[in-house]
């Protein structure tokens, strides 16, 4: 991305909402291991929409994919766009001619926004999201009862929660189920890192550290948010402590945080549709909201390639 398009991405935010994981400031810092380029259309003299995207290269084969801990980019359209279909084809136009393309678009974006071309390639995915977080009394009561009445009320006496630690403290209990599983956490930890940090400096961000008297650390949370939403953006437990229900009692505080002192009104579990994860965030009470996946390939071969990794 050259100044001139920096410089456009920094207007359209200032003249338009931009979700958490679409701004500049986030998506900068996560683009090091590829470049962060963009596309804009103009109606006249007004910018109505942009599509940043994340270019990589492997082999001979250039591709779009998203960078790490980002979890939805796609088109951003302005709020004087008047005709949404006819910009998104011309965003989606302008894209380079990748071997393969996959961007998760935000909920605002439905399959029938797509040209024809593309609706074969949105693959329905959801989140869970909890609106009317500033009535905290109304949501604490449809909360799942046994959450509720016991494992809350058992893990208050216990616990309490700190914002004080470090993001080394914060990895290491984070990590400690991929550990357990034998499975390598995916991002790099010195990406991981500086996605964290980038993300406290700039005050979008906080850290949640549930703790007993002793000090020991059971759970652990980032919070991020943006102007109308906070996500549960990154979660874990001491795999050792977590029958203290610290998981849960985390939550409920993260939920809480978000609307008595950010005074926002949604909270974002940024997923999950893994079972077992999705079972806690219905049980808070969070209600399937849809958004597309678009994995598009170009290429056979690097599509061969890709099955050849599995």
């Amino acid at each position: 991305m050259n100044q001139k398009q920096r410089q456009e991405y920094k207007r359209y935010e200032e003249e338009n909402f931009v979700p958490f994981h679409q701004k500049l400031a986030v998506l900068e810092n996560a683009c090091k291991e590829g470049k962060l380029e963009l596309v804009s259309v103009y109606e006249g003299t007004q910018l109505v929409g942009l599509l940043p995207y994340y270019i990589k290269q492997k082999l001979a084969y250039k591709y779009i994919c998203h960078p790490p801990m980002i979890k939805w980019m796609g088109p951003l359209l302005a709020s004087n766009c008047s005709d949404r279909k006819k910009v998104i084809n011309e965003l989606l136009s302008k894209i380079p001619n990748v071997a393969y393309f996959e961007q998760n678009f935000y909920y605002n974006i439905a399959a029938q926004d797509l040209p024809e071309s593309w609706k074969e390639n949105f693959i329905e995915q959801y989140s869970y999201r909890i609106e009317g977080i500033q009535d905290l009394e109304t949501i604490f009561k449809k909360i799942y009862p046994d959450y509720r009445n016991n494992k809350l009320k058992k893990a208050e006496s216990q616990l309490q929660i700190s914002l004080e630690g470090t993001v080394e403290e914060f990895l290491s209990v984070h990590h400690q189920s991929f550990i357990r599983q034998g499975i390598q956490y995916p991002v790099k930890t010195e990406l991981l890192k500086s996605h964290i940090l980038n993300l406290l400096e700039r005050k979008m961000a906080t850290l949640l550290f549930a703790r007993d008297k002793e000090m020991n650390t059971h759970s652990v949370a980032l919070l991020v948010w943006d102007e109308k939403t906070a996500y549960f953006h990154m979660a874990g437990d001491d795999i050792s402590l977590r029958k203290s229900g610290s998981g849960i009692f985390l939550t409920w505080q993260a939920i809480k945080y978000a609307s008595e002192h950010l005074g926002l009104n949604e909270f974002d579990f940024e997923g999950s549709m893994l079972e077992n994860v999705e079972r806690v965030r219905k049980r808070f009470g969070g209600i399937k909201n849809h958004y597309g996946k678009i994995k598009r390939y170009n290429s056979a071969s690097f599509k061969l390639l890709q099955n050849l990794k599995k």
